[in-house]
C-alpha cells in the first residue's frame, strides 16, 4: 500500500473526507468541554496516564493488568498510519486517545468495573489487530477509504458507549443490575468489525457489506427494542398502579394552552436577582429556591413556565409536579416520587435496567415501599450530569406530607458536595404559610408581588378585552375601558383577572354587560368573582331546577375524596337511593359540566375528570353555616339569593350520592348486578 497521501482524496474548501465527517457526527454527540479536552490529545499523553494510574494502583494495592492495553494501542497506532493515508487531520485520531483518558480514571475509584473495560479493551485490540495485519494489501482508492471509515466509526461508537456508561456517577449502585445489558452492545460492536476485514480484502463488496450490515444492525435493534419495551411497561405498571391515571404531561399542556393567551406571562422572573441565582451556569450553594405569593398570583403558571425554560437547557433532566389539593394522586411524597422516576426514566433511559432489577426483587405490585422509593429517587437523580427539579403547590398538600417532601428534597440538595453544587437544583412553589414558611425559611426565597405580574395582567386583560369587544361589537374607548379597569382591582392577583374576564364574555347580552361593568357591581376582590359568575349562572339558567343541579354538582365537586369523572357524576345523578335503581337515561345530566357550572369549573379532556377551577373555590363558594357569608352586591334583582341559596353546607345526602367519592362506579356495578339491571349502566 502507498504511503504517500492519495491527492483524490485531500481536504477541500468543500468537502470532508469519510474520516472527517464520522468525526464531525461524533462530535456532535459531545459536550462543549468534552469536544474542548478530546481534541489535542495524544497516544503519549495517553501512555502517561496509563503509567500514572498504574503506579496509583500499586501503591494502593489495588493493581489491575494493565498489559491488556497493549494489543488495543498497538493496534491503534497501525490504524492511524493507516488513516494518514487517507486523512491527515490531527483531530481524527485525537478523538480516540481523549475518551480513553476519562474512562482511565475509572480506576481510582472502581475496581471492578475497571477490570471489565480492561477486558473489553483487549477484545477490542485483537479484532482490530487481525484486521489491520493484511494493511499492505490495501489499495488507496476511494472504496477503501469508505470502508477503513465505517472500522474508524464503530472504533468512536464504542468509545462512546463506554465513555457514556463508565461515566456514569452512581456507577457502582447501577453496575450489577446493568452490565451484562451493555456487555452486548460492545460484543455488537466487536462483531462488526470482525465483517469488516472481509471488505478490506475484496472479499466481498461494499454494498453487499451495508446490506447484511443493515440487516443484522435492524434486527439487534429490534431485539433490543423489544427487550426494552418489556422492561418499561413493567415499571410503568410498578409505578403507576391500578387505577392512577393523572399525567404530569397533561397537567403541563394545560398550563401551555393558558399561557397561549399571554405568551411573555412571567418573563420578568428571568430577571430576578433571586431567580439568576439558583439557574444560572454557576447557582447558589445550596441550590435551592423557595417561590411563594398570595393565592391566585399565577404561581403555577409560572412554575410551568420555568419548567420550559430548564428544558431549553442541553443535556438537562427536568423533573417537575403540579401538586393538588383534595387528589391523592398528586398530594403525597410516594406519589410525587412515583411520577419522577417515571420522568426520569423517559429522559435517562441508561437507568431502564436498574429499576428493572428493583422491580424484579420487590414484592410490591405497585411501589409503595418508602424506602424503596427514595433509594431510587437518590440513586436515579444523582446518576445524572444535571437535574432541575420544580415542584409547585406543596401547599396543598397534607402538613405532614409538604414536612415530608421540602425536607426529603432540601436534604438531596443540601448534601451535594460544594463541588457539584451544580448538579441537582430545586425549586418549590407555594403559598407563604406556616408549614412551608417553617421548613424553607432559611433558604432563599422570592416573593410574588402584586407589581410583578401588573404587566402580565395588563397584557391578559387585553386580549381578553379584544374577545369582549367582538362578542359585543363594543367601541375602541369601550374596550380600552374594560383593559384598564381589570388590572386596576386585581392587586396582582391572576386568578381574579381571569374569573372577571370570562364572566364578562359569557354575559348573555350588552345590557348584562353593562350591568357587570357598574361600580356597584364590579368585582374588587376574588369572593366577589365567585359571586358575580353564581349571579351569572342564576340569571341565565330558565328554570330554579337548573340552579339547584348547578348547586348539587358543585356541592360534589367539594365533598368528594378525589376528583370525579363526568360519567362517575352521571352516575351518582342516575341512583335513586330509596328504590335502589339506576336510570341514566332519565337522569342523567344532558348538558355538560361547563354549560352546567361555568367558569367554576375545569373539565379534563383527557381523562374525564371534573374539578374547581381553584382551591379558592371552596372557601370561597362553598362555606359552612357558621362562617361569615360575603354578599355580592347588586344582586337583588337575581333569581339567586346568595345570603341563603349560596350558603352550601356538605350535606349528609349528598355524600350518601357521591358513594364515599373512591367507590361510585364500583358501588353502582354491584347495584346493577342485585338489581338485574344492565351493567352498561356502570360506565366505561
Amino acid at each position: 500500500m502507498a504511503h504517500a497521501k492519495n491527492p483524490q482524496l485531500s481536504n477541500t474548501a468543500t468537502s470532508l473526507s469519510p474520516f472527517e465527517e464520522e468525526l464531525e457526527a461524533f462530535k456532535s454527540r459531545l459536550k462543549p468541554q468534552e469536544r474542548e479536552y478530546f481534541k489535542f490529545s495524544t497516544e503519549h499523553e495517553f501512555t502517561k496516564e496509563i503509567d500514572s494510574l498504574q503506579t496509583r494502583l500499586h501503591k494502593g494495592r489495588r493493581q489491575q493488568n494493565m498489559t491488556k492495553l497493549k494489543g488495543f494501542i498497538e493496534a491503534m497506532n497501525q490504524f492511524g498510519k493507516v488513516i494518514d493515508v487517507f486523512c491527515q487531520t490531527s483531530e481524527v485520531l485525537a478523538f480516540v486517545w481523549g475518551p480513553w483518558k476519562l474512562l482511565l480514571l475509572i480506576g481510582d475509584s472502581f475496581s471492578t468495573a475497571f477490570s471489565e473495560l480492561l477486558n473489553t479493551y483487549q477484545q477490542l485490540g485483537r479484532t482490530l489487530s487481525l484486521l489491520l495485519q493484511t494493511s499492505d494489501l490495501f489499495s488507496d482508492d476511494k472504496n477503501t477509504a469508505e470502508v477503513l471509515a465505517i472500522v474508524y466509526k464503530d472504533v468512536l461508537d464504542f468509545h462512546f458507549e463506554a465513555f457514556k456508561y463508565f461515566q456514569q456517577p452512581m456507577l457502582k449502585q447501577i453496575y450489577h443490575a446493568t452490565w451484562k445489558t451493555y456487555k452486548t452492545k460492545f460484543s455488537d460492536l466487536i462483531h462488526n468489525l470482525d465483517q469488516h476485514g472481509l471488505l478490506l480484502l475484496g472479499q466481498t463488496t461494499l454494498a453487499q457489506a451495508r446490506k447484511s450490515r443493515e440487516l443484522e444492525t435492524a434486527r439487534r435493534l429490534q431485539d433490543r427494542s423489544d427487550r426494552d419495551c418489556r422492561a418499561r411497561e413493567r415499571i410503568i405498571g410498578w409505578l403507576q398502579g391500578a387505577g392512577m391515571d393523572s399525567n404530569v404531561k397533561n397537567d403541563h399542556a394545560k398550563l401551555l394552552k393558558v399561557r397561549s393567551n399571554a405568551p411573555n406571562s412571567g418573563k420578568w422572573l428571568l430577571s430576578k436577582a433571586e431567580f439568576k441565582r439558583w439557574f444560572g451556569r454557576f447557582p447558589s450553594i445550596p441550590a435551592l429556591l423557595w417561590i411563594n405569593g398570595m393565592p391566585g398570583a399565577g404561581k403555577t403558571v409560572l412554575a410551568s413556565m420555568i419548567v420550559d425554560q430548564a428544558q431549553a437547557l442541553s443535556h438537562t433532566t427536568v423533573l417537575y409536579f403540579y401538586c393538588k389539593a383534595d387528589n391523592p394522586e398528586k398530594n403525597n411524597f410516594l406519589s410525587i416520587g412515583r411520577r419522577l422516576l417515571l420522568q426520569l426514566l423517559e429522559q435517562n433511559p441508561e437507568l431502564l435496567y436498574y429499576f428493572d432489577s428493583k422491580y424484579q426483587s420487590s414484592t410490591d405490585a405497585t411501589l409503595t415501599t418508602i424506602s424503596h422509593l427514595e433509594e431510587l429517587l437518590q440513586i436515579g437523580i444523582k446518576n445524572t450530569a444535571s437535574t432541575y427539579i420544580i415542584l409547585d403547590g406543596l401547599d396543598e398538600c397534607p402538613v405532614e406530607e409538604t414536612k415530608t417532601i421540602c425536607s426529603w428534597f432540601r436534604k438531596l440538595v443540601e448534601d451535594q458536595p460544594n463541588a457539584n453544587s451544580d448538579q441537582i437544583r430545586c425549586l418549590f412553589v407555594s403559598q407563604d404559610e406556616k408549614t412551608t414558611r417553617q421548613t424553607l425559611c432559611d433558604i432563599a426565597s422570592l416573593k410574588i408581588r402584586a407589581s410583578d405580574n401588573m404587566e402580565d395582567i395588563a397584557e391578559f386583560s387585553l386580549h381578553w378585552s379584544l374577545r369582549i369587544q367582538k362578542r359585543f361589537g363594543l367601541r375602541d374607548e369601550e374596550r380600552v375601558s374594560i383593559a384598564k379597569r381589570i388590572p386596576d382591582v386585581c392587586g396582582g392577583m391572576f386568578l381574579l383577572a381571569k374569573l372577571i374576564c370570562e364572566n364578562l364574555y359569557e354575559q348573555a347580552n350588552i345590557d348584562d354587560l353593562n350591568t357587570e361593568l357598574q361600580p356597584n357591581t364590579f368585582p374588587q376582590e376574588i369572593d366577589e368573582a365567585y359571586g358575580r359568575i353564581m349571579v351569572r349562572l342564576s340569571s341565565q339558567m330558565p328554570s330554579k331546577g337548573k340552579t339547584d343541579y348547578c348547586l348539587l354538582l358543585l356541592s360534589w365537586l367539594v365533598c368528594a375524596k378525589r376528583p370525579l369523572k363526568w360519567y362517575e357524576i352521571q352516575t351518582a345523578r342516575s341512583i335513586d337511593l330509596e328504590e335502589h335503581t339506576v336510570n341514566l337515561n332519565r337522569y342523567s345530566f344532558r348538558d355538560g359540566p361547563k354549560d352546567i357550572c361555568g367558569s367554576l369549573v375545569e373539565e379534563d379532556d383527557v381523562n374525564g375528570t371534573v374539578e374547581l377551577v381553584h382551591l379558592t373555590a371552596k372557601q370561597s363558594v362553598f362555606i359552612s353555616p357558621q362562617t361569615p357569608h360575603v354578599t355580592p352586591r347588586g344582586d337583588k334583582e337575581t333569581h339567586l339569593n346568595p345570603s341563603s341559596k349560596f350558603k352550601v353546607p356538605y350535606p349528609e345526602r349528598v355524600r350518601e350520592s357521591i358513594y364515599r367519592g373512591d367507590q361510585i362506579h364500583n358501588d353502582m356495578c354491584e347495584l346493577s348486578k342485585s338489581s338485574g339491571i344492565s351493567t352498561s349502566a356502570c360506565g366505561p
